[in-house]
Formats: C-alpha cells, sequence, structure tokens
C-alpha cells in the first residue's frame, strides 16, 4: 500500500469519534461483555486511532478503533497481529488479541463516525493489557541497554522463525529503503547547511546502497522503537535481556533495509520534519 502525504491528511479526517457508550456498545455487540462486567473504560490520547482502556470481570484490555485508512488496508493490521502473537508465544511481554464473538476472527468491524463527519465501517481490535508505564521521562543509561537487548532479541525472534506476511510488504515513505523519494522534500529544509547535508547523505545512500540492496538483510520489524512505545514495570528488577521488565506496543511494523547508516538517515528526516 501507498503510505503517501495523501494518506495523512486522509487519516485526519477519518479518525474514529467515539464516546464512551459506543465503544461499551462494541464490546457488547463484537465481544460479548456483559455491560454489568465493566468497572472502568476511559478514552486514551492517540495520534489517528481511537483507544480505549477497559476493565471488565478483573482484566483489563485495550479497545483499539482503526482509522480510515488503515482499515481499508486490513493486512497490516493482520501482519501487526501474527507478530504479537509470535512474540508473546517467545516471551515477550506485548499485546495479545482477543478473538471477535461475533465471527470468530482477529478483527471486527463497527460503523463508526468519523472525524470529518461521516460514517464507515472501521477496523477494531481488543487486546489484553499491557501493565506498566511508558519509558517517557524514565530513561537511564542501564534501562536504555536491556531495552536495546530486547530489541535485539525481538529482532533474533523474527529471524529464527523466517517471520513473514503478505501485509508487510508495502511502501511506506520512512521505510529506510525509500530514503531516495526524501529528495522531493528538501527544499523544505530552509537552513542551507542542514539541507546540503540531507541532500548529501540522499546521494551517498543512492550510490553506497541501492547498488547493494539486494544483498542486506530485511525482516519484519518493530520499526518505532522509541519511548512511547516501550512499556516499563518499574517493580520489577531487570535481569539478563530484561523480559520482565518491559512490554511493547508494537503497532508499528515494517519492512526495511538493514544498514549502518540508519542512525545519520534518521537524524537527517528528523532535521526535516523539525524544519
Amino acid at each position: 500500500r501507498n503510505c503517501n502525504m495523501s494518506d495523512e491528511r486522509t487519516r485526519k479526517g477519518q479518525k474514529p469519534v467515539v464516546t464512551l457508550a459506543e465503544a461499551l456498545g462494541v464490546l457488547e455487540t463484537c465481544w460479548g461483555f456483559d455491560r454489568g462486567a465493566f468497572t472502568e473504560i476511559k478514552l486514551l490520547e492517540s495520534y489517528d486511532d481511537c483507544n480505549f482502556f477497559v476493565e471488565a470481570g478483573g482484566c483489563r484490555y485495550l479497545l483499539k478503533c482503526y482509522n480510515g485508512v488503515d482499515s481499508d488496508n486490513p493486512s497490516i493490521i493482520e501482519g501487526q497481529t501474527a507478530m504479537m502473537d509470535l512474540l508473546s508465544r517467545n516471551g515477550v511481554q506485548t499485546s495479545r488479541t482477543i478473538k471477535c464473538t461475533q465471527t470468530g476472527e482477529d478483527i471486527a468491524w463497527p460503523k463508526l463516525t468519523m472525524f470529518d463527519k461521516s460514517t464507515k465501517r472501521c477496523a477494531a481490535r481488543l487486546c489484553f493489557w499491557v501493565d506498566g508505564k511508558s519509558l517517557v521521562g524514565r530513561a537511564t543509561p542501564s534501562i536504555l541497554v536491556d531495552a536495546g537487548a530486547l530489541l535485539g532479541k525481538v529482532h533474533q525472534i523474527f529471524d529464527a522463525q523466517a517471520f513473514d506476511h503478505p501485509g508487510l510488504h508495502r511502501y511506506h515513505q520512512w521505510d529506510q529503503t525509500n530514503t531516495g523519494d526524501l529528495t522531493a522534500f528538501t527544499s523544505s529544509v530552509l537552513n542551507e547547511q542542514r539541507r546540503r547535508l540531507v541532500e548529501g547523505v540522499i546521494d551517498r545512500f543512492k550510490r553506497e546502497v541501492l547498488s547493494v540492496q539486494d544483498g542486506l538483510r530485511r525482516s519484519a520489524l518493530q520499526a518505532d522503537f522509541n519511548d512511547a512505545n516501550i512499556v516499563v514495570m518499574e517493580s520489577v528488577r531487570c535481569e539478563g535481556v530484561g523480559d520482565d521488565r518491559f512490554g511493547l506496543l508494537p503497532d508499528t511494523v515494517s519492512r526495511t533495509v538493514g544498514d549502518a547508516r540508519s542512525d545519520l538517515l534518521w537524524r537527517c528526516r528528523k532535521w526535516m520534519a523539525c524544519e
């Protein structure tokens, strides 16, 4: 699928606007909850989806209602679900999807109102909640070392299982393989020195990476491994790789070229975004 600037604009208009009452209705209809079982439900901050924390029957859940763009491409959601299932089976704490009792599928399709006032059947997924707090503001050198080790283990799991899914094979502008496409946006970098640096890195990428890309490692990734997507269980002491301490929120999967130049390319992308 083509994830581009037009997609981003559409996402904003097709972000679901779901009330608490509507969320309860989705849970009752799609997952068979009894309304009397709920002890708490609250709206969570989210970028372009509509997410809820749910507590019912002594268990905690995440209800995720997807935006219209992602709902039109359910294969990526199915790929994310498969990734989470694989990680969970191999000891990594991450959300596990609960099948819709109405259809027996991982994804439900409630009709929701969008930010642009339209209505649409959107993908919805119910997952078990990952307890803990985000790593934002809590990072220390030792925690970051352990988090990096966990990320390495995640990638080892994907490699060992030769994990793949059709939903992960799509065009996305943030994939490192598509760095050359940034040429269309360099004029947005107003600082001339930074613009030259960005253009130089893009030129090197085209010369040095694209020529050998067929021989570089490719695999499924947790592609947004930042402090907001890492959950820390503060009461548990970290041992080894830190599986007991961390949880992942892996709704950010991709396929990309693995290359030592990634860090510099990422910095150039961030400069462009800041400009």
